[in-house]
């Protein structure tokens, strides 16, 4: 394949987004592209609504292989090859987005043993930052990390995370090192993973207000998935207590028990 990163400065990087997708870049190319990314959002989120369509896996869209299906016409003997992807590229966006949508409104979490309905948070958002912002190694490592979480590569997430954790941290940076971590566990269902590392958190009076706060507020979520309504509601008190970011939507939260 060309030497994507050796072209001229108005290179298509939808092209090159969708070589990421395919596993067609190598290493170099793949931390220049994320370089490229981290100033242009827009194509940021063309990349992470790619992503999750790839991972939603539309049936009769897609081989086993996670390629694109072709058509074979015969015209005068000749073989015309269709991309099916490309003439459907456009619809199937606005379709990721669509059923995104669907998703969120049809995910209501059913009444619990009290009789309330309330509805934990479906997914916690990573914070992603612009290249510019980053000023530090930890910064590098752990926007690092949010980026393949981000995209659903948990694997090299991880492991930007760990490679962080060699640093020497300060006891705020450990924290929003476990807060991506249990993020991340969150974001994949495993609950009890992501209480535990929370609760850690919520324990350790050496972090800041605004850690201490998320730790709180993501660890009350894990517990309603769990269950654990007690615990949930003390947690989500202690958010409100804390009359931080949170504190609205704690109190609205706390209204529907």
């Amino acid at each position: 394949m060309p030497n994507l990163y050796t072209m001229n400065s108005n290179y298509d990087i939808k092209f090159t987004i969708h070589e990421y997708l395919d596993g067609n870049l190598n290493e170099e190319q793949i931390d220049k592209l994320w370089a490229e990314l981290l100033s242009r959002p827009e194509e940021l989120e063309y990349l992470e609504t790619l992503a999750s369509l790839k991972s939603m896996g539309q049936k009769g869209a897609f081989t086993s292989t996670g390629k694109p299906k072709v058509h074979t016409i015969s015209k005068e003997n000749e073989q015309v090859h269709i991309g099916i992807l490309s003439i459907l590229k456009p619809y199937l966006v606005a379709a990721s987005i669509l059923i995104a949508g669907m998703l969120v409104l049809y995910n209501a979490f059913p009444p619990n043993e009290f009789g309330t309905s309330v509805t934990p948070i479906t997914s916690i958002e990573y914070d992603i930052v612009r290249s510019a912002e980053v000023t530090s190694s930890f910064e590098s490592y752990l926007q690092g990390a949010v980026n393949y979480a981000a995209l659903g590569n948990i694997d090299l997430a991880t492991q930007k995370l760990n490679e962080a954790s060699n640093l020497e941290l300060s006891s705020d940076q450990e924290a929003e090192l476990e807060i991506v971590r249990g993020s991340m566990h969150y974001n994949l269902g495993e609950f009890q993973a992501a209480a535990e590392i929370f609760s850690q958190l919520s324990d350790n009076d050496q972090i800041d207000v605004l850690n201490l706060e998320k730790a709180l507020w993501y660890l009350a979520n894990s517990q309603l998935h769990l269950n654990e309504i007690d615990a949930a509601k003390e947690n989500i008190i202690m958010v409100i207590d804390l009359d931080g970011a949170y504190s609205r939507i704690a109190t609205n939260m706390l209204s529907n028990f």
